[in-house]
């Protein structure tokens, strides 16, 4: 048995199988991992999965699981596979389990035997790049080094040996009450011995993903993809999230390949950014629950690459704290994702393929109203907005406004678009949400919605949990159907805001930065009130972009992104949309807090998977900057009155003359980071309004 306790690095391998019938009526995956595998716990794992599929989508899913399994063997070399032993069957309509449930479920007699042909595919073996700088540190050392570093392979990375197989017979017998009985000869698969050497810490984490093609005229017979990044993200400080940012970089950069192969013949190539073939259905999930470091998933899952459709082993890895206990949900949410120049146009797409109708009728039948009564709340995010300059970063009213018309179209008559002030009140006149909706061109007179600012309606209310006795907007709160529609911008606290940041917007209090950012920081309240006033359904507008180190302020150079995002559940929509900035979702402190409360769905995204072009992220120091500047209020204040810029509509308050100085000595930054301001717009008309046509 591998030792994997000693030094900063361990060494541990495994061996996996993936079969698939020919006529696609099965998928088994079963896997043999050894003691460390794969983040150095004192654990090993092996495992079976099944998944039977019958006559009009009916599927039948059986796994076990443990440390070792009687009965099982794994022998790929001499064209073995073998398990004799127990089966759990998930109940109809489950298709995940944890590791440590499955002792609460039934287990059946099962025998599972193939007679394999394995083609080793030498020519295509997948090597993920291993660094060379741990090895010449250890040459120069010499034989101290065994002491300090442990005495495994010097070279970190994995290798992955993989061989194409044939089923020349075989049979899978599930004793169940309605039994199964499989020929599985002619089926095609995938066997590999996996070596791997790593740090222990950061801890790394892999996304995998093994297509098979039983047919013989398809065009590849497997493709196997692998992505490495680091496990946990954030979280830890400004030196470890920095070397967490750092080996991130680096691994989403170098540490990723993939490997198609025919008729035995393969080939490998480099693979950075996200994964080829896209994920579409779960079929069947294994969670291994009980490592300490964190989570490890096999899931049976339908994927499609260039149009093929095929059943696929995927392996994904996520940290303890992104396992709230919602996760042992069955929930599958779908994130749907259009890119179009027409933005307009790209929302409809997005409303098509989310469902949205059925979601507003169905929210009016579950509670027993008629639609046109439906209390439908809108939450934009226009309050941070500076200048018409500069629409990346306040979400588009004409987006807004089209989905308030589909909701008419629908037979809402009860729609109210909301926000609450925002800091900016601190330091301009007019900052009240009526005056800045107006500005950006709503109408306040317009029959079709409502604007309501909830600061000036705020009430007492008890939200226990952390955030306990504060204020809430009675619109928020009495709305039956409440709908995120985010602006997609970076975030200089929390790297990215997106649906979950845009509902702290919904927080009353005006004095945001005090209140929120000081008192009680902005995470936990945001969670708090999403437990008593959740999501029913989440947009994004990703149509033009802020990005950069400020993009939640300004951008000078915006992102033109033509994406809109949309789904039902905003971990989900905002994962995806993360993903899409090439950041790793759990960096945010939002998302973070989230997944601990509510769990983390399991995220298909659909659509557009390209990453955007030219996407600038915030730093790690910028956000442990602003992290601290906020814990003292009078200095994060002070960067506040000098660092800002707004359109003459709201005329500055009168700032103390060492505010003026420090604005003047500073004006170079602002032009750095900000569009020039626009100046007084005619009296009495707004700049822009978006409302329909008046007749005399």
């Amino acid at each position: 048995m591998l030792d994997v306790s000693v030094g900063v690095t361990f060494h541990t391998s495994y061996r996996n199988l993936v079969v698939v019938g020919a006529g696609r009526d099965f998928c088994l995956v079963s896997g043999v991992h050894e003691r460390g595998f794969p983040w150095g716990d004192p654990h090993a794992v092996s495992d079976v999965l099944l998944a039977v599929f019958g006559a009009g989508g009916a599927v039948r899913r059986f796994v076990m699981a443990g440390d070792t399994l009687a009965g099982l063997t794994h022998d790929v070399v001499s064209g073995r596979f073998e398990y004799r032993g127990k089966l759990c069957e998930l109940p109809a309509g489950h298709w995940r389990v944890g590791q440590s449930e499955l002792g609460a479920l039934p287990a059946i007699d099962a025998e599972l035997v193939l007679d394999l042909e394995v083609v080793p595919l030498h020519a295509g073996a997948l090597k993920l790049p291993r660094a060379q700088w741990l090895e010449d540190i250890k040459a120069g050392l010499g034989e101290q080094a065994n002491s300090a570093l442990g005495d495994e392979h010097a070279r970190l990375g994995m290798a992955i040996d993989p061989g194409a197989l044939r089923v020349r017979s075989g049979r899978l017998l599930v004793h169940a009450a309605t039994p199964i009985d499989l020929d599985a000869a002619g089926a095609r698969g995938e066997s590999e011995h996996g070596d791997y050497v790593a740090l222990k810490a950061p801890a790394v984490g892999y996304h995998y993903l093994c297509t098979v093609y039983p047919e013989a005229d398809a065009a590849d017979d497997g493709v196997i993809e692998v992505l490495t990044d680091v496990l946990d993200p954030g979280g830890g400080g400004l030196g470890e999230d920095t070397v967490a940012a750092v080996a991130s970089g680096l691994l989403r950069k170098t540490a990723g390949a993939t490997q198609r192969w025919k008729d035995g013949v393969a080939s490998a190539q480099p693979l950075s950014g996200q994964l080829a073939s896209a994920v579409v259905e779960p079929v069947l999930k294994l969670v291994w629950d009980g490592l300490e470091t964190g989570y490890f998933e096999r899931k049976i899952v339908w994927a499609e690459r260039a149009g093929a459709r095929a059943l696929a082993l995927e392996e994904a890895m996520f940290t303890k704290s992104a396992y709230g206990a919602a996760s042992r949900a069955q929930a599958i949410e779908a994130v749907h994702v259009v890119k179009s120049s027409d933005k307009l146009s790209a929302l409809d797409d997005v409303l098509a393929a989310t469902g949205f109708d059925a979601v507003v009728q169905g929210r009016a039948r579950e509670l027993g109203v008629d639609i046109a009564a439906l209390r439908v709340v809108v939450k934009p995010n226009f309050m941070f907005m500076y200048s018409l300059n500069d629409p990346s970063t306040y979400t588009d009213p004409e987006l807004v406004l089209h989905l308030v018309d589909r909701l008419h179209a629908l037979g809402c008559r009860d729609v109210k678009i909301i926000e609450a002030q925002s800091a900016y009140g601190n330091y301009f006149e007019g900052r009240e949400v009526r005056n800045v909706a107006e500005y950006i061109g709503y109408r306040l007179d317009d029959p079709r919605y409502q604007v309501v600012d909830l600061t000036t309606e705020m009430v007492p209310f008890d939200y226990g949990h952390k955030l306990g006795h504060h204020f809430v907007g009675p619109t928020w709160r009495d709305a039956q159907l409440r709908i995120s529609f985010a602006k997609n911008k970076t975030h200089t606290w929390a790297y990215y805001t997106l649906s979950l940041k845009n509902t702290y917007g919904c927080l009353p209090m005006q004095n945001k930065l005090r209140e929120y950012h000081h008192d009680r920081e902005i995470y936990y309240p945001t969670t708090d009130a999403l437990r008593h006033f959740p999501l029913h359904f989440c947009l994004i507008d990703a149509s033009l972009s802020a990005d950069g180190q400020f993009g939640i302020f300004a951008d000078t150079h915006p992102n033109q992104t033509e994406t809109i995002i949309g789904g039902k559940d905003a971990i989900a929509v905002d994962w995806v949309a993360a993903s899409k900035m090439g950041l790793h979702p759990m960096l945010s402190r939002y998302m973070r807090e989230a997944v601990a409360a509510f769990g983390r769905p399991e995220v298909v995204h659909l659509g557009d998977r390209t990453r955007y072009p030219g996407w600038r992220n915030v730093a790690v120091a910028m956000t442990e900057f602003w992290d601290r500047a906020e814990e003292h209020y009078g200095f994060s204040d002070l960067l506040f009155r000098v660092l800002n810029e707004m359109d003459a509509r709201f005329k500055r308050k009168k700032e103390p003359w060492h505010v003026r100085l420090l604005r003047w000595l500073t004006g170079w930054f602002r032009k750095l980071v900000f569009k020039r301001p626009r100046a007084l717009a005619p009296p009495g008309v707004p700049p822009r309004a978006l409302g329909p046509k008046r007749t005399s």
